[in-house]
């Protein structure tokens, strides 16, 4: 073609970008392509009868920036005088790198050296520092355009209709499909409705066909539940039925038809009206609407198009919903738009190899670093660069992508460092943003060696002052220094003090860098925990002494995960606490006596009954549950029973009757039976439900006894007791005793004990050696049973009182918290004497009792004092091996997680609560006298 111009052209003129210099020439230069394509021509002029003249284009002033430009790829240096204009910027990391080239252009502006418009900052890897640049220009108060080109696949109507193909294309509706489709920007579902929708969704396990007809699950212990279900299958209704009317036109069906049905479904949903709405909001939001606003538009219409086009070419061609989308996909990832600047003087940040720049007086160059710019090329294609010149010497001629590649990178580097006509800087930082090791480039060395002067600079020898021009900086500089240069800190801090709203924040600054801890003021902390006083349940007040900003966020802000519907932890201790209460009382709630004398097989059958009814009242019944779900009802009706059997078992020996169950430390008014008060006279109320009561009446005397079942891990300790865990039980013990209700209407009951109860059946069977070393049927029967009821393991305190003791069971071992010291050396010892040596710490007198129930009475009105200052400092309260920060929901907001400093539980503390009751420790274990 070239030939036959030339052979009928009179003149021909040809421009070509050949470069200046000894780059015009080098063996690495990167016009090398240019200069063969200069070479060709030329000979094609000459064959075809023409003359060959050349003409350069009028070249700038000679200054640094040309020199570098003339010479870099050059293996002759020729040393400029003054390397002015020119700076190898070298820094700690990407983030100093970074901060550096904001100050930097703060400076320049505020000197009037250039303007925002005139300068640029040049990355090779733009899309991943985009971020970063965003951050720092905020910080500086700096307008920035980041020349990046979006996909128009990840624009929301694209989101959009991508989650309504992963829907309609799956056999069944996936849950996680559907949710996304209702959260997207184009869904006419409010925020509120679509979170509502997803909590109901995740509790009661919703998933495939179960979205297709109203579902049934409700808490019938909720008082709304019945509304809120109507509301929640209205919303399912809306949701589902444009859904189901789409993927049936998309049977059986031709890319016409799916695209008329697209269409439809669209308009039904009201797609064009949300999109209407994006753009209004992006008029309201923006200082750059008509911008933002065109950007939409044309999202907008590119997406239609491709829909469009679809349904024109293909027309009757049977196609399926999944062709259908991945055709879609494919044809709008190709597709791209850019965000225009969203003012006339910003500076842009531009990518390497494929922005055009122009009137730029300053650029950055950032990332300089070896394999990065030049990037490193590998060699690519079917084939390899030796078998491509064995192809050449056989007259086959192959483009050497390689060659090309490095020639192409050359370029891309050069068009960089050119792209300024006044001053470049050449940034080198030490570690990427992983932390990663990073080296200069190659050509880092070869500018140096150009220049006469020294034209390296060091971030790290700046004044702080270069990176405080804004008051923003200066907060994030003060911040930065506070600890490691508190002298400039200072200055940084005096010089903010004028600005009311920034010497605020320095202040709390300065306290969390000194380990200051979480707080509220008063005001606040009575707005949110305690307006109408201070309701404390065993719950709260054992969160608040495990962490009090644990207790803050979950009780303060009420921000607290949702919970499935199944058989969790929880729930299983509900349906045992459940069991145990129906079971053991009438209609009235009173004991039964016949309890004492059922059946295992008449228990089996009321724990199963009972627990049905937990699981359709609380559960929602059969919807959504699956097999492994009623595997797990069934083990726990098990176990269930055998926990009652447990307690039918102790109650045949025990003179103790149940008097109430579940019962609730409120009157019918739902007032609190126990109300303390605060320093500021702030009320306490405590609240919560005793498990069972138990009482012992002897003559004229009464004793009260509180048991608490626990299908967990749990028993009583002084250590927790005295770090302000586990006082639940002393509470229920001071609330029944020292209060008038219907229990105690005399206020005649005395303590007896706190106990708690092992609600969970443990191993339990014999082992290989135990049944092999019994022949006797009886005794084997005996010892199986034995070992069934020490499953069942009883822990707490109880009065010292022998008597009362061995009225509680007959049987110490399984029944009594305090077991009877079996150890050698008891021999001609009273069952009294081996009794009080057993375990004395958890037998007290009456005195020591009392005192331990005032001592936790302390610890609520300590923990309300603590609440009305504000005082909810993240310190965790942690036992040994292990912290509540393993599993906390709130670690990752606390900024204190794991912290080294946390509060301990030691042995220890022990004997300090028991000292401070009135327990002689060291006579005790001294002489073994009995604990008065």
């Amino acid at each position: 073609m070239l030939e036959a111009i030339f052979s009928q052209a009179d003149n021909v003129c040809v421009s070509l970008t050949i470069g200046s210099g000894a780059n015009a020439s080098s063996n690495l230069t990167p016009f090398a392509v240019c200069i063969k394509t200069k070479t060709e021509l030329k000979r094609i002029a000459q064959n075809t009868g023409h003359t060959v003249t050349e003409q350069r284009a009028t070249e700038g002033d000679q200054n640094a920036i040309r020199a570098l430009c003339d010479n870099i790829f050059s293996p002759v240096r020729k040393p400029v005088s003054n390397g002015e204009g020119v700076k190898i910027v070298y820094s700690a990391d990407e983030y100093s790198q970074a901060e550096f080239v904001f100050a930097e252009i703060s400076r320049l502006v505020r000197e009037g050296i250039c303007s925002y418009g005139e300068t640029a900052v040049i990355s090779r890897d733009l899309e991943g520092v985009s971020g970063l640049l965003e951050d720092l220009a905020y910080r500086y108060e700096i307008p920035l355009f980041v020349d990046l080109r979006k996909n128009v696949s990840q624009s929301s109507p694209v989101l959009f209709i991508n989650a309504v193909f992963d829907i309609i294309c799956s056999k069944s509706f996936k849950t996680r499909s559907v949710l996304s489709y209702i959260k997207s920007p184009f869904s006419q579902i409010g925020f509120k409705l679509a979170a509502d929708l997803e909590d109901y969704a995740f509790k009661w396990s919703v998933e495939g066909d179960m979205w297709l007809s109203d579902f049934t699950a409700l808490d019938k212990h909720d008082r709304n539940g019945e509304e809120k279900l109507s509301e929640i299958n209205k919303l399912r209704r809306q949701i589902i039925q444009p859904l189901v009317s789409l993927k049936e036109s998309c049977e059986n069906a031709t890319a016409a038809s799916i695209t008329e049905a697209l269409g439809r479904f669209m308009r039904s949903v009201g797609i064009d009206k949300a999109q209407f709405r994006q753009m209004e909001n992006a008029k309201a939001e923006s200082d750059a609407s008509p911008e933002l606003t065109r950007v939409l538009k044309q999202t907008w219409q590119m997406f239609i198009s491709a829909v469009a086009s679809i349904g024109s070419t293909l027309g009757d061609e049977s196609m399926t919903a999944q062709q259908y989308r991945e055709l879609l996909s494919s044809m709008l990832s190709r597709m791209t738009v850019s965000t225009p600047p969203q003012r006339l003087d910003a500076v842009i940040a531009a990518s390497a190899e494929h922005s055009r720049l122009s009137g730029i007086k300053t650029a950055f160059v950032i990332g300089a670093n070896d394999g990065a710019f030049p990037k490193t090329i590998h060699s690519s294609g079917l084939f390899t660069d030796r078998e491509k010149l064995a192809l050449k010497r056989k007259d086959i001629k192959l483009e050497s992508y390689l060659e090309t590649d490095i020639q192409s990178e050359r370029f891309t580097c050069l068009q960089a460092l050119s792209a300024a006509s006044d001053r470049i800087y050449i940034c080198v930082p030490s570690a990427s943003r992983k932390g990663d090791t990073l080296h200069p480039s190659p050509l880092i060395n070869q500018i140096k060696a150009m220049f006469s002067n020294d034209i390296a600079l060091n971030t790290a020898n700046l004044p702080t002052s270069f990176f405080c021009p804004t008051k923003r900086s200066a907060l994030y500089k003060y911040s930065q220094l506070l600890q490691a240069a508190p002298r400039k800190a200072g200055a940084i801090e005096r010089a903010l003090t004028p600005y009311p709203e920034y010497a605020e924040r320095t202040a709390l600054v300065e306290k969390l860098a000194k380990g200051g801890e979480h707080s509220l003021n008063s005001k606040t902390a009575k707005k949110l925990m305690l307006e109408d006083g201070l309701c404390a349940s065993a719950t709260n007040i054992e969160a608040y002494y495990r962490c009090p900003f644990s207790f803050f966020c979950r009780f303060g802000l009420h921000i607290r995960e949702n919970t499935k519907a199944e058989l969790n932890p929880l729930n299983i201790g509900n349906v045992t606490h459940k069991c145990l209460e129906v079971v053991m009382s009438d209609s009235e709630g009173k004991y039964k006596d016949e309890f004492a004398h059922m059946t295992d097989e008449q228990i089996e059958k009321a724990v199963s009954d009972c627990t049905d009814e937990f699981i359709r009242d609380a559960l929602g019944g059969d919807f959504g549950k699956t097999p492994s779900f009623q595997a797990a009802a069934k083990l726990l009706k098990s176990r269930a029973a055998l926990t009652v059997c447990n307690v039918r078992n102790e109650l045949k020996d025990c003179e103790f009757i149940p008097k109430a169950f579940e019962y609730k430390l409120a009157d019918e008014n739902r007032h609190s039976l126990l109300t303390l008060h605060a320093d500021d006279s702030t009320p306490v109320s405590i609240l919560g439900s005793i498990d069972r009561v138990d009482i012992l009446t002897r003559g004229d005397e009464c004793y009260v006894r509180v048991v608490d079942y626990k299908t967990g891990e749990k028993a009583f300790d002084y250590e927790s007791v005295y770090n302000g865990i586990n006082l639940q039980m002393l509470i229920y013990l001071l609330a029944v005793t020292s209060t008038v209700n219907t229990l105690n209407p005399e206020r005649k009951l005395k303590p007896a004990g706190i106990i708690y109860m092992t609600a969970k059946s443990q191993k339990s069977y014999l082992g290989k050696r135990e049944l092999s070393a019994c022949n006797d049927p009886v005794k084997l029967m005996e010892k199986a049973n034995s070992k069934q009821l020490g499953a069942f393991s009883r822990s707490g305190v109880i009065i010292a009182d022998y008597e009362i003791s061995k009225i509680m069971g007959k049987n110490y071992k399984y029944f009594s918290p305090v077991p009877v010291s079996t150890e050698k050396g008891t021999k001609g010892r009273s069952d009294t004497d081996k009794f009080y040596e057993s375990k004395k710490d958890f037998a007290l007198s009456e005195e020591a009792l009392n005192k331990l129930m005032d001592f936790a009475k302390d610890k609520i009105t300590e923990m309300a004092n603590k609440l009305v200052r504000g005082e909810i400092p993240a310190m965790p309260t942690a036992s040994e091996g292990s912290s509540p920060c393993d599993n906390c929901d709130y670690r990752s907001v606390c900024g204190q997680a794991d912290r080294e400093d946390k509060r301990q539980i030691k042995s220890e503390d022990k004997l300090l609560l028991l000292n401070k009751i009135g327990v002689n420790t060291t006579e005790t274990e001294a002489d073994g006298d009995v604990v008065e």
